[in-house]
């Protein structure tokens, strides 16, 4: 029963937050010129690097919050939370110094028109890293309602204040802004639900095992940078070689064909811990993992065809008839969004079901589009063909592996 109720809060709030972040940025692409637009979504994309490694903690941090909680260990589970919390602040702190201290390079390399795109990144380097910790505690200790809260509480603040300071003319500020404040309301309330459950318990100084660390940390890492590469690399490419205009329309065709993996995510999401709990108990997994697959080409295909066939209704009804030329874009952007999706789906089966070794393999291949787009960035037509020749080729490799350790297996 608790696994059920943590799955739909999960569930609900995962759906809000993907329906808040393509919300804010239909939003942002309406309202912003295309040249702030794509100033906007090169920080964003930036900012989702800086979050991997971080996410991969997230999981080393439920692990071991989760074993001590089962085992009533309460005390151990507080002063690890505070040891984490500690670390992650000094880590924090230091990379938004370097940030700033590197800040007029990376104005330049992005063709950057504002400070505050350097400013928001120092300061989400260290907001991301406490909340990962905060958060991580509250999914260990089972506490998936607070979690849910605090996701919907941070997205819906994200798109008020962005939409409120955009509209009141404060442009790329107001975008970042947003994100920012959402985000530290999220972590504030994280601090006071930590506390009410803790309440109580005294902090008892014990050491942790490194073990899960080193075993799974890594791999883990390797397979959400590929994954997070093939997502943002050709948004941050684009911003260097194209002009601003033009890099902003690729920015608006990106975050469009992204629908496809805003529909899949959920599923994804959801066929995660299952096989895992299957897996680890050695209960037969292939039939969820093949309902995930069926599902994920059946709702981003009915989106790729929209695309393809109706690509100006789409942008009429988004963005009010602006964008038209990048209609010819949308159908393939969006194919190439649903190899993508397929990719993570089987990544995340791979990683589900404690099948490490071809992470490593994975990484490199994402990083051939980053080299690919280097060489052939004459076009956007170029760029997005790159991306599908490269998500076909990581396709290809992780369904080797994938067909590989399951005949292992039986």
């Amino acid at each position: 029963m608790k696994l059920v109720k943590g799955v739909f809060f999960v569930f609900i709030a995962g759906n809000f937050a993907s329906l808040g972040n393509f919300l804010y940025n239909l939003a942002m692409g309406r309202m912003l010129d295309p040249a702030v637009y794509g100033e906007l979504e090169a920080i964003l994309s930036l900012s989702s690097l800086i979050v991997v490694p971080l996410s991969v903690l997230s999981v080393f941090i439920v692990k071991i919050v989760s074993s001590y909680w089962g085992q009533h260990k309460y005390q151990e589970v507080q002063s690890f939370l505070t040891v984490y919390r500690r670390k992650l602040f000094s880590v924090g702190l230091s990379g938004s110094v370097i940030l700033l201290l590197f800040g007029p390079l990376l104005i330049r390399f992005l063709n950057l028109n504002s400070v505050w795109s350097v400013v928001f990144l120092s300061l989400l380097f260290l907001l991301s890293g406490l909340t990962t910790v905060n958060n991580g505690g509250l999914q260990g200790v089972l506490s998936f309602g607070y979690l849910a809260i605090n996701g919907i509480v941070g997205t819906g603040l994200k798109l008020l204040v962005s939409l409120s300071l955009v509209f009141l003319n404060f442009q790329l500020f107001g975008a970042l802004f947003g994100p920012m404040f959402g985000g530290l309301i999220a972590f504030l309330l994280s601090i006071f639900e930590l506390k009410k459950i803790f309440k109580g318990v005294n902090t008892a100084d014990k050491k942790v095992s490194t073990l899960i660390f080193r075993d799974t940390f890594l791999p883990i890492l390797f397979g959400s940078l590929a994954l997070t590469i093939l997502s943002t690399m050709d948004i941050i490419l684009a911003r260097h070689f194209f002009t601003q205009t033009i890099s902003g329309e690729f920015a608006i065709i990106a975050v469009l064909g992204k629908i496809v993996f805003y529909a899949v995510g959920p599923i994804i999401s959801v066929m995660f811990p299952l096989i895992s709990s299957r897996a680890s108990n050695g209960t037969p997994y292939i039939l969820p993992l093949l309902g995930s697959l069926v599902m994920s080409l059946g709702v981003g295909s009915i989106i790729v065809f929209g695309f393809f066939m109706f690509p100006e209704l789409i942008l009429k009804i988004l963005f009010a008839g602006k964008y038209s030329e990048t209609a010819p874009y949308l159908g393939p952007y969006a194919f190439y969004m649903i190899l993508f999706s397929i990719d993570s789906l089987l990544t995340y089966f791979l990683l589900s079901v404690s099948h490490y070794r071809p992470m490593p393999v994975l990484f490199i291949i994402s990083l051939l589009q980053g080299g690919l787009i280097i060489l052939f960035h004459n076009s956007i037509s170029q760029l997005i063909w790159v991306n599908i020749f490269v998500a076909a080729f990581y396709l290809l490799i992780v369904s080797g592996f994938v067909i590989r350790k399951e005949r292992h297996v039986s």
